[in-house]
């Protein structure tokens, strides 16, 4: 298959827009836009996240590790964008604050989860990286979503029922 025609495709399908943020070894804090995740498992709360081997974060993700996933709420397409470049102090300027894993979370994002990893997939150009949810926040924002190349809004109420 072309490859070009096989990003076509796939830009086709829209989601969430995450950022993994990661203490590495060096107590430096990292973190990427991913917009491959999903959820696994219910018993235990598992989700999963696709990293290109080529990430600086990749290695850094090893079992028993922590790390955070923020979903991203409307409004916050420059943070999705400025975590998707390669270099930099990602959270230099950026507000955050500690999980209860030390790890960081983006303020304002619609949610944020603390994973630990507990297990890696090779998969192509790309590692799975299997995590078990810790702890989870959820706020009423609704999400920023990525389709056909560009961030979206969610057209309706995307409130939680009370």
């Amino acid at each position: 298959m072309d490859d070009q025609k096989f990003r076509d495709a796939m830009s086709t399908f829209a989601s969430g827009v995450t950022v993994i943020g990661l203490r590495d070894g060096e107590g430096r804090f990292r973190g990427l836009t991913v917009s491959a995740f999903s959820s696994v498992s219910m018993t235990p709360p598992m989700v999963l996240v696709c990293i290109a081997r080529s990430s600086g974060c990749c290695e850094e993700l090893g079992t028993g590790i922590y790390f955070s996933v923020s979903i991203l709420a409307e409004g916050q397409a420059p943070l999705a964008r400025h975590f998707a470049k390669s270099s930099g102090n990602k959270f230099g300027d950026i507000p955050f604050r500690f999980g209860r894993t030390s790890v960081p979370l983006i303020n304002e994002a619609c949610t944020q989860l603390e994973c630990v990893v507990r297990q890696r997939i090779e998969a192509g150009d790309h590692v799975v990286v299997l995590g078990e949810v810790i702890a989870a926040e959820v706020s009423d924002r609704p999400p920023l979503v990525y389709a056909q190349r560009n961030f979206h809004k969610v057209s309706g109420n995307c409130s939680r029922a009370a």
